[in-house]
């Protein structure tokens, strides 16, 4: 597997890709920035959005930063203002084309924040648990079972056997 540095301002990725670094290393900026852009330039829904990690903090964390950056771009790409020369990669890179796309940039990140409550950001174990839901009993999940507080239950039904 090549390894390839993160640019904000290079090609959007292509695929299933995954971004792997150290902790403080910029995974929830460089999270952010990629789903404002694919919502941006692609005319991607929100809906769309798929975005799992490993906790219930980091996916509280990326919810909010995604909805803060989108909120950012939006007031960024008004129409109704100039552009204004910022030190962000993402909205200099965002508002860095002719005025015809900054206004359609602008309309599907405006969509993209009323509508933000449908994207999937969530734990890779929710996401799962989600997926075997709508599969319902196509799956062949007991969807009765659950995990056991405790052995007793278990100390018991080995005595019953």
């Amino acid at each position: 597997m090549s390894v390839t540095a993160f640019d904000l301002a290079g090609p959007l990725p292509e695929g299933t890709f995954a971004i792997e670094a150290s902790a403080g290393t910029g995974k929830t900026y460089a999270l952010a920035a990629l789903a404002v852009r694919f919502l941006a330039e692609r005319d991607v829904s929100v809906s769309q959005l798929l975005v799992v990690t490993f906790t219930r903090a980091a996916t509280a964390e990326l919810r909010d930063r995604i909805s803060r950056r989108i909120a950012e771009a939006v007031a960024h790409l008004d129409p109704q203002r100039d552009p204004v020369a910022v030190d962000d990669p993402l909205l200099t890179h965002l508002a860095a084309t002719d005025s015809d796309e900054r206004v359609r940039r602008h309309a599907r990140l405006v969509t993209a924040l009323s509508d933000f409550d449908t994207a999937t950001i969530s734990t890779i174990h929710a996401f799962a648990n989600s997926v075997l839901a709508s599969l319902g009993v196509t799956s062949g999940v007991d969807t009765g079972a659950g995990l056991a507080a405790g052995t007793d239950d278990l100390d018991a039904a080995c005595a019953d056997v």
